[in-house]
């Protein structure tokens, strides 16, 4: 099913996402940040800005966007929603700092539920920071309660400003439907969702070349290599076609060099510095010179004299063949998720509050990570093996591809590791945590 707007279509897959986190929310009391209501609200109407024309990591200063909830708020370390712009664009909401852990014998406290923010609310967020969440998958976040504002539907200054209610509900009938769908998101570069309709046509079709090949080709794009490889034999073998076999010729290539990477250490260190080097942001906040951070894309590589198998209580560690000399490259391994202090914070410096913080910002990408992208639950949750259910729980719950929160804290508990590089000679330390994961 997908949802018809003025200027953009929305696919189901969306609002399935924010519908699981309904199942995973933290349902505990906690002391809420005052509702910022102001009934003679005066703006501009020409300084608001419309989803559509956000930028990521650019604040547009001095503008407002005016939006109204579409969702119901959940919270998992952050209050997240989605919610609408008058031209119908929708996107996911995150909101931090609007809740406090209660003090003894506090009675001032409350659930996130219906009553917080309900939807059709309408509000005004100013100091709109915009940026990927992971992937292509893009988030409104506001850092501070005070920028967001509660209107009043009666309010005169946004009387004239239509809104596109006028929403229809279209049903995806066959594999063509899934298909075009697919092939919308995929131009726009939006590869999670192209991959989650390319999966639901090839439900229904399960002999689909093209669905197959669509679906490899964004299987490449977010660097799945050996699940774009199984695709495209799978068409091989449906269809000859040389085009096909280049394609699969390709996976292959990506999926060993995936596997089996030979590096050039001194060019990643110089490209580990070059890209963790920073600047002062228009609002004095340090940012990345270069765009995405240090975060490097290099191939994952494992020793022949190590295995990997499930240790007793601990998850899965390292096993040595043999005698391994000294100084022995075991182990590379691209970060499945990383988070920088100052992409949290907006400053390089951090204290124990911040640290905390950092894991917290972690655990929810994550979550949010294995919401778009399922099939990725099995490699993170073998991380940790302490969980007090017999051999075959495990398997089950291990097997299903849910998104389990208990999992994923106690997996961070063991696995996330700190990043703190001082030999660098930064004028400033850089501080983060993340996880790492080795291919199956």
């Amino acid at each position: 099913m997908t949802y018809q707007y003025r200027k953009r279509t929305i696919n189901a897959f969306e609002f399935a996402q924010h519908a699981t986190l309904h199942n995973l929310c933290d349902k505990r009391k906690y002391v809420v940040h005052n509702i910022n209501k102001q009934e003679n609200l005066t703006l501009n109407i020409q300084l608001r800005i419309s989803i559509s024309n956000l930028q990521v990591d650019n604040v547009p200063t001095g503008r407002f966007l005016l939006c109204r909830v579409i969702s119901r708020f959940v919270k998992l370390y952050a209050l997240l929603a989605l919610v609408e712009d008058p031209e119908g664009n929708v996107e996911r909401f995150a909101l931090y700092n609007w809740t406090n852990i209660p003090k003894e014998g506090q009675s001032n406290i409350k659930s996130i539920n219906q009553l917080f923010l309900p939807i059709g609310t309408l509000l005004v967020i100013k100091n709109i920071s915009y940026e990927y969440v992971t992937g292509n998958i893009t988030i409104i976040r506001s850092n501070n309660p005070d920028d967001v504002i509660i209107v009043d539907q009666n309010n005169k200054s946004f009387s004239d400003v239509k809104w596109s209610t006028n929403e229809k509900k279209v049903e995806i009938k066959n594999a063509d439907d899934f298909h075009r769908c697919g092939n919308d998101y995929f131009s726009s570069s939006n590869y999670i969702a192209a991959n989650y309709n390319y999966s639901n046509g090839i439900k229904l079709e399960p002999q689909n070349v093209t669905l197959l090949i669509n679906r490899a080709e964004t299987c490449l794009r977010l660097y799945q290599f050996h699940n774009a490889l199984k695709d495209t034999e799978i068409a091989l073998m449906l269809y000859y076609n040389t085009s096909i076999k280049q394609i699969m010729e390709h996976a292959e290539m990506l999926s060993y060099e995936n596997k089996n990477g030979k590096y050039d250490y001194l060019r990643i260190f110089d490209e580990f510095y070059e890209r963790s080097k920073i600047k002062k942001d228009s609002k004095g906040n340090d940012v990345w010179i270069y765009e995405t951070g240090p975060r490097l894309d290099h191939a994952d590589f494992l020793n022949d004299n190590i295995k990997i198998e499930l240790v007793e209580g601990k998850g899965r560690g390292w096993i040595a063949k043999c005698d391994i000399p000294e100084y022995t490259l075991l182990m590379v391994s691209k970060a499945f998720k990383v988070v920088f202090s100052n992409e949290v914070f907006g400053t390089m410096i951090s204290d124990t509050q911040n640290d905390d913080s950092l894991v917290e910002e972690l655990t929810t990408c994550i979550t949010l990570k294995l919401i778009a992208e399922p099939y990725y639950c099995q490699e993170v949750y073998q991380l940790y093996d302490g969980l007090n259910l017999s051999e075959n729980e495990k398997i089950e719950l291990i097997n299903k591809n849910e998104v389990n929160i208990n999992l994923i804290v106690h997996t961070l508990l063991h696995n996330d590791f700190g990043l703190n590089y001082n030999e660098f000679n930064l004028k400033t330390e850089i501080t983060g945590t993340g996880l790492c994961i080795l291919p199956s």
